[in-house]
């Protein structure tokens, strides 16, 4: 099997999938159309967890650690 990634407005891939979908049941073959929108709401929860960090390190909530004090540590090792 193998993967194809096309990048098009949505009306030329909407063209696109549909006649895979056609030419893949004519031909008894197996197609597997994988739409992204799972790793965009990933992205976006892992993007609005970073949102909600800085957040709270503004409303002095959520410690952080100067870079100085990270380096040092790095240095020990």
């Amino acid at each position: 099997m193998q993967t194809l990634t096309i990048r098009a407005d949505e009306a030329l891939i909407s063209q696109i999938v549909a006649i895979s979908k056609a030419l893949a049941d004519t031909t008894n073959q197996k197609l597997i159309i994988d739409d992204g929108y799972a790793d965009e709401a990933k992205y976006q929860s892992r993007f609005s967890e970073y949102e909600a960090d800085i957040e709270a390190i503004r409303r002095g909530e959520l410690e952080t650690y100067p870079l100085e004090g990270i380096r040092d540590e790095i240095a020990k090792w």
